[in-house]
């Protein structure tokens, strides 16, 4: 059992890596929110070893206290609404934009694909990963 927990969890992980930003677009990326990660680490309560790993690779499995990390970075920069859940389309794609490799395209999939999700941690993280995604491609 103890077995099949390690490859399920190197098979995750392994994915994961996989989806590593490429640098030019993590740096830019910390450019535009790097202002905010002191206040959202501290409003989010996320573990620090977790926060290590975003902050090197730019992704990390789900966590709801990452999830909440990035929403705060999310909120801080304008990309949601008032409602604390809607994403917004003009912001995203323009945040989209200034990433190398970003297109109007990768904004509107990472809305589209978030719609139904009705946590707002989870919905930015998703929406979140599918831009690492498809920035990585």
């Amino acid at each position: 059992m103890k077995g099949v927990i390690i490859v399920t969890f190197l098979v995750i992980f392994s994915t994961i890596l996989a989806q590593q930003l490429p640098p030019e677009t993590l740096a830019m990326f910390f450019r535009i929110v790097g202002a905010f990660i002191t206040k959202c680490a501290c409003a989010s309560g996320v573990n620090m070893n977790l926060l290590s790993l975003f902050l090197e690779q730019g992704f990390t499995p789900f966590n709801p206290c990452v999830a909440c990390f990035i929403k705060c970075l999310a909120k801080e920069i304008g990309l949601i609404g008032g409602d604390g859940i809607t994403l917004l389309e003009e912001p995203v794609i323009n945040f989209a934009l200034q990433l190398p490799g970003g297109t109007k395209e990768i904004g509107l999939t990472c809305i589209n694909q978030t719609v139904g999700i009705l946590d707002p941690c989870r919905k930015i993280f998703e929406a979140y990963m599918c831009g690492v995604k498809l920035l990585s491609s």
